[in-house]
């Protein structure tokens, strides 16, 4: 999985994901209530299609010691919240998982190292 979040559209509520598979992105979509996973094969896109940055990203999720399913364990577990979404995003020239969360009736964002687990805000990045 390269980047998951939650949406809320009329009155739908589901997850958006992106999943690599071989050579391709793919889109599905998991409905929160029912948990019915539906895949928008319409929207594939081969990775050769993809910009450079998307592809470190794509590189960065693949190889990453914790994968972003357990990086949205961790947190939630760190800071008592639910994580809505999360995704590589290359901040300070690294690339982290990018990660909000809502606790209560706050949002948080957060950063995490994909290979380390260390977990930080993102004001603390130079």
């Amino acid at each position: 999985m390269l980047e998951i979040g939650f949406v809320v559209r009329d009155r739908s509520r589901y997850y958006s994901a992106i999943v690599s598979l071989g050579h391709q992105l793919r889109y599905a979509r998991v409905d929160a209530t029912t948990s019915v996973v539906t895949v928008n094969h319409k929207r594939d896109v081969g990775l050769s299609k993809l910009t450079e940055g998307a592809l470190r990203d794509v590189d960065v999720a693949r190889s990453a010691k914790i994968k972003i399913e357990q990086a949205a364990e961790r947190v939630e577990k760190a800071i008592g919240g639910h994580v809505i979404s999360l995704g590589v995003e290359e901040l300070g020239g690294i690339p982290q998982y990018y990660i909000q969360s809502v606790i209560g009736l706050h949002l948080r964002a957060s950063i995490m190292n994909p290979n380390s687990g260390e977990l930080s805000s993102p004001q603390s990045i130079g």
